[in-house]
This record gives C-alpha cells, sequence and structure tokens, in this order.
C-alpha cells in the first residue's frame, strides 16, 4: 500500500509541474518525455521531446498517428536530446484536437540491440 502511495505522489507530481514521463525502458536506459501534454498548439508553441540515454550516433524518428492510426506528421533527426512538434501535420495545416499517439524509433547507434521504439499518448486540445 505504501508504495502505491509513493508512486501515486510521484504522479501526482509529474502533472502538477507539467512533465509526463511517459516510457521508459530500464533495460537500456531509454526515457521519453514530452511536455506540454496535453498540448494547445494556441497557447504553446510547441510539444517538446526529450530523449536521454540515447546512443550518441544512429538516426531518431518521431511519427504521429491519429486515434484510427492514420499517419499525420513523420520527422528523422540526429540530435536525440530535443525535437519539436509545431502540431501540424504533413501539408503544414494544424492539425485537430484530440487524441494522438506518438511513436519514436530509435535505430542503428552504437548500440548493439538495434531498433527501438516507443508509442506514447498525446492529447491535442
Amino acid at each position: 500500500m505504501k508504495k502505491i502511495k509513493i508512486i501515486l505522489a510521484s504522479v501526482v507530481f509529474l502533472l502538477i509541474s507539467g512533465v509526463f514521463i511517459l516510457a521508459t525502458d530500464y533495460t537500456t536506459n531509454l526515457e521519453v518525455k514530452i511536455y506540454p501534454n496535453p498540448y494547445n498548439p494556441g497557447k504553446h508553441k510547441k510539444l517538446t521531446v526529450e530523449l536521454s540515454s540515447t546512443p550518441t550516433d544512429g538516426s531518431y524518428q518521431y511519427i504521429i498517428f491519429t486515434y484510427n492510426l492514420k499517419e499525420v506528421y513523420q520527422q528523422t533527426f540526429y540530435d536525440p536530446s530535443k525535437v519539436h512538434w509545431y502540431g501540424n501535420d504533413k501539408s503544414g495545416n494544424r492539425v485537430a484536437p484530440g487524441l494522438y499517439y506518438m511513436k519514436i524509433i530509435v535505430a542503428g547507434g552504437t548500440d548493439s540491440s538495434g531498433i527501438k521504439s516507443r508509442i506514447m499518448k498525446v492529447l491535442v486540445q
């Protein structure tokens, strides 16, 4: 019971601070943070995705899908520290409010296990 209270207190702290740790792979220390979440393109300039403890080389990609898995946006990048999404689709139009899924793919690099991926939820207001 005490462990549940500590976990719940940690989640409440993350909600209050506006930082959401949405996925962590403890075997490879791949941590993904997305903030602000929920994201409002009219209020916030950008959605920030931070990756830490990732391979130093290789490619990183994020793909954003609608709830019915229609691809909305995709970007490949080579700096794993921070990437941004400005709430636009492939055509540059602002996406509609709703629930979206962000898939982050880490490929190559010095890590011997190859490709890793995580899927997180992003709420757009």
